[in-house]
Order: structure tokens, then C-alpha cells, then sequence
């Protein structure tokens, strides 16, 4: 498919998905405007000099990045995801029992110390199709405080 073809189709498919899937909404993120657009600590609102935006799904050439507030919206949506993109021809890079997933999960932990506590313990990868199909987590879990340090 010709890239702006792809785009296309896959703008198409995003948007309809979100109409499935109407219980989901959009992560509410916060910044500092006067700090280049350094985030904050979002489970804080009440930091001072801040302002929130909303982003629920990224799309970039050919990579899509689909933002939850939880893991449990994770495991909810990837299925829909899978079932709705083969609808517009389109393929989700699932591992199966004997190849890796090309796909990966990532989720983000506050505060700090859950981030430790958690690092070393990946959550078991995303069952998709009874349990043909699936996602890893990236082996690296980020915690928030890490990004906000990159920019």
C-alpha cells in the first residue's frame, strides 16, 4: 500500500475505533508551559503553572501508539484493536506460542518506588485470539520521573 494510502486507512480505522469502543476516554496529561512542555506528576493536579491536554492514540508513519489510563484497558482494547484493524486490511504484528510479538506494550508507574518494586516482575503478555495471539510488555517498565528528565 502506498504510504499516504496507509495513512489514510489508518487514520479511518483509529477514529472508527474509538467510536466502538465510547467507554474508553481520553488520559488527561499536565505540563509546564513555561518549561519547554515538561510534564508533571499527573497524578498531581494541583501542581501550580501547569496546564492538561488530552491524547488518546498517536499516529506516526507506521506506527500507532494507543494511549490507556490502565493495563486492564490494555488487555480490553487490544483485542478490539486486533479484530478491528483486520476490517480495513490492515495487520496487527502479534507474536504467536513460537514467535515474539512485534507489537509491545508499555505502561507507566507512579511514583518512584512502584517503579522499583515492579521492574524486575513484566507482567505476563496480553492474550489475544483465545490465547493464539499476544502482546509483550517492553522489558523496560519507565516510570513518568525517568521522561520528564529527557527533554
Amino acid at each position: 500500500m502506498v504510504l499516504p494510502l496507509f495513512i489514510y486507512v489508518m487514520q479511518a480505522a483509529m477514529e472508527t475505533l474509538a467510536k466502538l469502543d465510547a467507554s474508553r476516554r481520553k488520559p488527561e496529561f499536565r505540563f509546564f508551559p513555561k518549561q519547554k512542555g515538561r510534564l508533571t506528576n499527573q497524578l498531581n493536579k494541583t501542581i501550580q503553572g501547569t496546564e492538561s491536554f488530552e491524547m488518546m492514540d498517536v499516529l506516526f508513519i507506521d506506527d500507532t501508539a494507543i494511549i490507556c489510563k490502565t493495563r486492564e484497558d490494555i488487555k480490553k482494547i487490544s483485542q478490539l484493536v486486533l479484530d478491528h484493524l483486520t476490517k480495513f486490511s490492515l495487520q496487527m504484528h502479534t507474536g504467536t506460542k513460537k514467535n515474539k510479538s512485534k507489537m509491545e506494550a508499555m505502561y507507566f508507574l507512579e511514583p518512584v518506588s512502584e517503579a522499583k518494586q515492579q521492574y524486575e516482575n513484566l507482567p505476563e503478555p496480553i492474550q489475544l485470539n483465545d490465547g493464539d495471539n499476544n502482546i509483550n510488555y517492553m522489558h523496560q517498565l519507565l516510570q513518568m520521573h525517568g521522561i520528564n528528565n529527557h527533554y
